[in-house]
Order: structure tokens, then sequence, then C-alpha cells
């Protein structure tokens, strides 16, 4: 019998130590868990700190925070209890009795079996046309995965930004004005940029990337355009295109998108409803430690549901063993991480809020942590001291 640490379930089908072995009995198994093995089989929880016996029905687990301004806490039964303060970090993560912490431009931040620290850099592409056949491009940030502080795989942000250039384009040969198709016509996407905002990264056939593209252009109709805004008479229509992007290994897929118009009639601007598209009203949104979200998106009824409409998207969430957890609107720019503290609880972040789930209702615990994951630790001494 050797012990091992749970990184995935598919129903009575565990995986640890690298290889997915069968669960005996009736007991509920979660990523994070230590068991016990035979290399077969997984016969129950173990005590972390070396209890020869397996667990059968543990009490409510103990949860290590770090709040924002370097505090150590522990979340347990409903309170969140502070310890030492220590160091401000951007994001820290655990595994076991072991925690690593990272700064910077992170959104991700986990730590592997073997103690090894993956970190998802975010950054920006942009591609500048500046006219009579110039451009130019630049990149914000070192977009990538760092492993245990070096930069191990880059990730090439200029490829996605195509998604939004193509729609921006196909948004502007749509626009109508009282002089369409009378005269001359000029369709121009002149930035396009793409985004990583949000995403988590645990390995090569584990992650998940969500990019938001933008693009700026102008629609143009007049007769006896002669360049630098000049014409006998015209309309000029400037727009921004928003478009989110999410990458798997599996597949790169255009999410939902929006068009913002800005009309120039006789030297007055007024701006035009937004024009919104559909790629996916139905799709599953990938978390960490095998949760998920199968999110629904859908154009809005009236003017005033645009208030938020690009980020938002309604879904239900559910844990590794396919078990509804609850249903509510999340924001694509906002991470969303989770971990089950006993049968029917678990803690949320969405961005620094942490949030107490059960019975498919949320309660706000607190707007300030800065966990990249939510596992549990049982060995808790040296964090609470903060060493």
């Amino acid at each position: 019998m050797q012990r091992a640490i749970v990184t995935a379930v598919n129903g009575s089908r565990i995986c640890a130590n690298g290889r997915w072995l069968t669960a005996i009995g009736n007991k509920s198994f979660h990523p994070g868990d230590v068991v016990w093995t035979d290399g077969r089989c997984i016969y129950g929880n173990s005590f972390e700190a070396g209890g020869a016996a397996p667990i059968i029905s543990p009490s409510e687990s103990y949860v290590p925070l770090l709040m924002w301004d370097g505090t150590r806490a522990v979340y347990h039964k409903g309170k969140i209890t502070k310890y030492a303060k220590g160091q401000q970090h951007t994001l820290m993560a655990s595994r076991g009795s072991s925690f690593t912490f990272a700064d910077g431009k992170i959104l991700d931040l986990h730590l592997d079996e073997q103690g090894n620290q993956y970190a998802l850099q975010g950054g920006e592409y942009r591609y500048h046309d500046i006219g009579d056949g110039e451009s130019f491009e630049d990149q914000l940030g070192q977009p990538g995965v760092a492993i245990n502080g070096q930069m191990e795989y880059s990730i090439d942000l200029s490829g996605y930004s195509n998604f939004c250039y193509d729609y921006a384009y196909e948004e502007a040969t749509v626009i109508e004005t009282p002089l369409s198709g009378v005269d001359d016509v000029i369709n121009k996407v002149y930035l396009n940029s793409c985004t990583l905002v949000n995403g988590w990264y645990e390995s090569e056939d584990s992650y998940c990337y969500l990019l938001d593209c933008y693009a700026k252009g102008f629609h143009i109709d007049a007769i006896n355009y002669r360049g630098e805004g000049e014409a006998d008479w015209g309309f000029f229509i400037d727009f921004d295109s928003y478009l989110w992007v999410m990458v798997t290994p599996k597949s790169i897929q255009p999410l939902w998108a929006m068009t913002i118009r800005e009309v120039d009639e006789d030297n007055e601007i007024h701006i035009e409803r937004s024009r919104y598209r559909i790629y996916a009203g139905i799709f599953t949104l990938p978390l960490p430690d095998g949760y998920y979200i199968e999110g629904t998106k859908a154009v809005p009824e009236n003017i005033d549901a645009q208030s938020y409409w690009q980020d938002k998207f309604l879904g239900k969430l559910y844990s590794p063993q396919k078990t509804l957890i609850c249903e509510s609107h999340f924001f694509m720019n906002k991470p969303i991480r989770l971990g089950r503290v006993k049968n029917g609880v678990w803690l949320m972040t969405s961005g620094e809020e942490l949030y107490l789930l059960k019975g498919g209702k949320q309660k706000l615990l607190s707007g300030d942590v800065r966990n990249s994951r939510l596992h549990t630790m049982k060995n808790r001494i040296k964090w609470m001291k903060g060493e």
C-alpha cells in the first residue's frame, strides 16, 4: 500500500500518481485528496501527516487562504481565521502541506504532485495599419507558461488575433448609409489586438486560455472621395469590435462578439445600438481540478441589457463527478476556482471574491483573497506561522 494524490476523477475511475485506478466502496474522491492504493485500486483517504488507517467520513476540511495584504488565513466550518502576516503576493497555490507564491502579471498558479510550479503569464499582441501600405506590431508582456521560474512555453497571440480582424471587417462591409451603393466605399480595420486575460494551465493536456480580442475600423460611403476625409458628400462610420476566444487542447473556439458604431453625419457624432454575434450559444468552459461550467449566451432583448453583456454569461457549475453545484452569472475576465470542503459544500473564488457554495446558493465570505487553488491542507502549522 502506498499513498497518492488524486489529480482527476471520472466516475469510479480515479487518476493518481499518473495512473487511472478503480475506487472501492462508496467513498467520493476529489482532486487533491490523499489516498491509499495498491497500484490497482483506491481504498480511502489517509491523513497526510502519516496516519496508518484510511478515513471514511472526514469532517469539513481546512483550506489555506492568502489575503491581499499578505495575511495567512484558514477557512474551516464557514469561518475564516487569520494568523501571521507575511509578504504580499499576486497569487498563492497549495498542494498537501506545500505552498508556493508568484508575482507580476500572473493569471494562474499551479503546484503539481512533484512540487513543480506552473505560472501562466498574461500579455497582449497589437497590430497597427497606419496606411500607405505601412504597418507595425508590438507586444506587451510575455504571454506563456513558466515552470519553476523559467519560461518554457510561449503563447503566440498574433495567430488568434485574426479571428477579431475577420469579424470586424465583415462588420464594416454590412454597414449601410443613405449613400450605400451610390459611389465610393472604403472599409478598413486599422487596429487589431488580442489579450490573454484569463485562463489556467496544469499540463500540455490540461489548460484553458480566454482571449479578449479587439479591433477598430471604419466604413466610408462618399461621392467623389478624395482621401483624408475629403469628399463632395459622405458618411464616415467608426466602429469598435470585441470578441472572446477560448483555447483548449482540443479546440480554438470563438464564443461571441459585439460591435459598437459611431456615426459622423454633418459633423455630428452619435452612437448606434450595438450589434451582436453568437458563435457558441452553448459551450463548456473547463476549470482546474476537473470542475467545469456549462455556459449559455444569448442576444439581449433590449438595449439596457448590453451593460456588461460582452463579459458576462449564464452558466451551470459542475463538480468533477458531474454534480450540479449551482447556477449563476459568471464573468469571462474573473478566474473561477473551486475546492470541496465536505460533501455538498464547496469554496469558490471569482476573481478575489471567496464564496461558500451549498444547496445551490452562494454566500460571500471575503472580497480580498489571492488563491489560485482551493486545496485542503491537513498539516497547517507552517502555513499559520508564516514560515
